[in-house]
């Protein structure tokens, strides 16, 4: 047990700071940043530069992705990017149902194809579900397997609810959002085999897909994201793993506009060096870390 002097001796030596200048001689960080999509954008940028600055970390692996903008939704997007525009958003918002509503024919087009697989929600993974995963996942770096993904469903760092309530302001790390799912799909052809599985969230109309496996080739793949758009009023799409983005790509999504995306990963020298070389090229998902839960 740590003596009351050692412990003040201990919390002596650590500094909350929000400078990344104060990081410079460290020898041990932890970043703790609010689930606020604005904030983790500035500090990823600011804390990249900086771990390359020191000449310790490499970029020793990134993926590539795309995000689809299947609706208007300026009402979201610009008044953040623009905050003059916040007493117009009533103005916006009205702007956005005139685009939604000229792009009826296209959804009544989307609408009227047929889906060739049976798709099903889940809370919890079934046997059938968890053994498609385990033989599915592949060489992949974190090797979340069914108990990792079912912990993932249980346990999401976002909830439905006030953003500005009391609670919420309370628990800075987690975060509440005005509709948020997680949840698993099973896909199932004519037949009833299983040849597909996957974690989704919706986060306010916005789609993603950290973790997919299947047995099906890019059209089917494409079709069945389709259907998840037209089924849950999806209103953007981002998409990171390879599977997914050739799907897309070769069948393409109908959407307004859709805009790269890429993310980095850093590692130290001394640790990529001593990883295993199977460990070097292996997977990335797009949940992996903790891209999951939100």
């Amino acid at each position: 047990k740590m003596s009351p002097e050692n412990l003040q001796q201990l919390l002596a030596r650590i500094k909350p700071t929000a400078d990344a200048s104060d990081l410079k001689g460290c020898d041990f960080v932890i970043e703790a940043v609010f689930e606020d999509r604005k904030i983790k954008a500035a500090v990823t940028k600011e804390a990249e530069a900086l771990y390359r600055k020191t000449g310790y970390f490499e970029e020793f692996t990134s993926i590539e992705g795309m995000r689809y903008y299947i609706k208007a939704d300026l009402q979201t997007i610009l008044p953040p990017k623009f905050p003059w525009l916040k007493p117009y958003r009533s103005l916006v918002f009205f702007l956005d149902r005139g685009i939604n509503g000229l792009l009826g024919s296209r959804d009544k087009a989307t609408t009227s194809k047929k889906l060739h697989y049976n798709v099903v929600c889940l809370s919890v993974l079934d046997d059938e579900v968890a053994s498609f995963i385990s033989a599915h996942r592949g060489n992949a770096l974190c090797n979340r397997g069914p108990k990792e993904l079912q912990w993932i469903l249980d346990y999401p760092w976002m909830l439905p609810g006030d953003k500005t309530s009391a609670e919420a302001r309370r628990y800075h790390f987690s975060s509440y959002e005005q509709s948020f799912t997680c949840e698993a799909i099973k896909v199932t052809d004519q037949r009833g085999t299983i040849c597909a599985a996957a974690i989704i969230t919706n986060r306010n109309g916005h789609l993603r897909i950290p973790y997919f496996f299947s047995s099906l080739p890019n059209e089917a793949i494409a079709e069945i994201i389709t259907y998840l758009i037209r089924e849950k009023g999806i209103k953007t799409v981002t998409v990171f793993q390879k599977e997914l983005t050739d799907a897309c790509q070769q069948t393409p999504v109908p959407c307004l506009y859709r805009r790269a995306q890429k993310r980095k990963f850093l590692m130290a020298k001394p640790l990529f060096t001593n990883l295993n070389p199977a460990l070097q090229q292996a997977k990335i998902y797009d949940g992996d870390g903790d891209c999951a839960f939100t």
